[in-house]
């Protein structure tokens, strides 16, 4: 079941040869997740992502090889991908989406 994790930073930190040729970035995740884990059902599934797959959109006037080259650089410098590779501390709470009696 392929679950989408998004973000969209609209900066990009690199080297400023290579920064000022990006106009945008965007960052999307995509995981496979076996439901029996969060649900509790099987003690031998994952309880999370068994797989990733992290791709760049990238707004720049540049040819396709130096986008390619973008690509490549874009794990070195994305705070997404150093957020969710070297995991960061997480703050949970909680908030009433609607009203429980109407």
């Amino acid at each position: 079941m392929p679950w989408r994790l998004a973000s969209q930073p609209r900066w990009f930190i690199t080297p400023r040869r290579v920064a000022s040729q990006i106009q945008e970035v965007e960052s999307e995740i995509v995981g496979d997740i076996d439901p029996r884990g969060f649900r509790g059902l099987d003690k031998n599934v994952r309880n999370g992502f068994q797989d990733t797959r992290m791709a760049f959109g990238i707004k720049a006037d540049v040819p396709d090889g130096q986008l390619e080259e973008l690509a490549r650089l874009g794990p070195q410098f994305s705070p997404v991908f150093h957020s969710v590779t070297n995991g960061v501390p997480v703050t949970i709470s909680a908030a009433r989406m609607y009203p429980l009696h109407q």
